[in-house]
């Protein structure tokens, strides 16, 4: 019932880090013997970013879809259990990578990257114990010595290597490790093809790494058109027309967002646009 159990409290948001415990406890992570799968999640599981992913699996697109087939009953117990793996993956990457919101893009490739890692892991073999342990202390310390990504990258297919770089070049964002980020960046923007998907969000957010700034969206709940201040220390730095979504490239920094609303009244929030970051503000 450990499934059953997880998918109640994650969907009821009432998923705490002693649930978790008990979740890893079942699934025999917590207990888990040396040289198995189990033990190198259990280095992960003792980290915030794990606890996050358990708490919003079930929330993502990718989640509530296979949390609602299972409810409905249309997948086995093991098909749930399996297949909430490359969600799993995806939840972790994105936890880690993202401190604001994923575009279109980041999601396609995040969930085929997750995909591809499971598939070399259960299918082809080309991604064993050792470089799963090495792969996630890498992407949870932001390692990128021999003990970390120098010591798996080349082991792995294009396919997973240069996603799973461009993940970790936000993860290193994160990190507030930017001279790492912008090196990695560079590596992915000059190893993909420049046409490809990737290829074309790396040089993208490779722009925005050396402009120093970060994507402020803002989104209408209502169909009229308003106009919305960006001010920095009192100065405005922007004035945008919003009808429903609109994209701004700014330079990083703290922000107040001053707009007038449909009843005259004149509204201010605060927000911080992190570098590289994509962050959504919602309005009425």
């Amino acid at each position: 019932k450990t499934g059953e159990y997880w998918i109640l409290k994650s969907i009821c948001e009432d998923l705490s880090d002693s649930d978790v415990s008990v979740i890893l406890e079942r699934a025999g992570i917590s207990s888990a013997a040396p040289g198995t799968i189990q033990q190198s999640l259990k280095s992960l599981s003792e980290s915030k970013i794990f606890g996050d992913m358990m708490r919003n699996l079930l929330r993502s697109e990718h989640g509530r879809k296979h949390a609602e087939r299972f409810a409905m009953g249309q997948i086995y117990r093991w098909e749930a259990r399996n297949g909430s793996l490359p969600i799993a993956i995806y939840e972790m990457i994105h936890q880690a990578a993202c401190n604001g919101v994923f575009s279109e893009e980041q999601d396609t490739i995040c969930w085929e990257l997750a995909e591809r890692m499971i598939y070399a892991v259960s299918r082809e073999g080309t991604i064993q114990l050792p470089q799963i342990g090495l792969l996630g202390v890498t992407f949870r310390r932001g390692e990128m010595g021999f003990l970390g990504w120098s010591g798996v990258a080349l082991s792995l297919k294009n396919e997973v290597r240069w996603p799973f770089a461009y993940f970790l070049s936000h993860r290193l964002l994160n990190l507030n490790r930017v001279k790492d980020a912008e090196n990695l960046m560079k590596s992915v923007v000059k190893n993909c093809e420049p046409d490809s998907k990737l290829g074309k969000l790396a040089k993208s957010d490779l722009e925005l790494l050396t402009n120093n700034q970060g994507i402020l969206i803002v989104q209408s709940k209502t169909a009229n058109s308003k106009s919305l201040q960006i001010v920095k220390d009192g100065q405005v730095a922007q004035t945008v027309m919003i009808e429903k979504l609109v994209e701004v490239r700014i330079d990083a920094g703290l922000y107040q967002l001053k707009m007038e609303s449909t009843d005259g009244q004149l509204s201010s929030e605060s927000v911080e646009i992190k570098l590289c970051q994509r962050i959504l503000v919602e309005v009425k």
